[in-house]
């Protein structure tokens, strides 16, 4: 008897082979895995640098408004809660409370950083402290310093205020990436021109 083919086709053109499709599907599945994985990682540093932004946009804006009280501030106090990461030995407190005019007379306003809840709260005369950062973003440290240190209040000289600002995401999974600010600011009403 003869071998008779069946079909015109040859059997080694058939088509791919079990192992050739394992073959194919397994490098597939890793292709797949570590292309999936580095968009994961991306959206992760992404979602990171946005918080990023943020924290530093929240901080930029809270500088700004106590730069602008600070400048148009006098009679300036200093004072430290108990447990402040700020040095009382080198001149640093972390609460400033000054007077601003407003509306004709003048109001108390107060700048503090808590500990405890990580957020600096403002106050203006007897008034609730209101807390100025966003909930995203924690204070680690707000320091304050009148540079020079001891001035008399007969000074020529404007009172210049040095805020010191330690500031991060509150995302523990991206806290140790903080910002570090510091800036000085001089008042705009001398020592000398203020009345008793």
């Amino acid at each position: 008897m003869k071998n008779r083919k069946r079909g015109n086709r040859d059997s080694s053109k058939a088509g791919f082979t079990i192992v050739e499709l394992l073959v194919a599907i397994g490098v597939f599945t890793i292709a797949t895995g570590i292309i999936v994985g580095v968009f994961i990682e991306a959206l992760k540093t992404q979602r990171r640098v946005n918080d990023l932004m943020s924290v530093q946009n929240n901080a930029s804006i809270v500088l700004e408004q106590m730069s602008r009280e600070v400048r148009g501030g006098f009679n300036f106090a200093f004072s430290n809660d108990t447990g402040s990461p700020c040095d009382e030995a080198a001149g640093f407190f972390n609460q400033l409370t000054f007077m601003r005019a407003r509306n004709g007379g003048e109001v108390s306003v107060s700048y503090r950083a808590d500990e405890t809840s990580h957020t600096i709260y403002r106050s203006e005369g007897t008034g609730v402290p209101v807390p100025v950062v966003a909930e995203n973003v924690s204070v680690r440290r707000l320091c304050f310093r009148e540079t020079p240190i001891g001035r008399g209040a007969e000074s020529s000289d404007p009172w210049r205020i040095t805020l010191v600002m330690t500031i991060g995401p509150s995302d523990p999974g991206i806290a140790e990436n903080v910002l570090n600010l510091q800036t000085t600011v001089a008042a705009r009403l001398l020592p000398s021109e203020i009345t008793p």
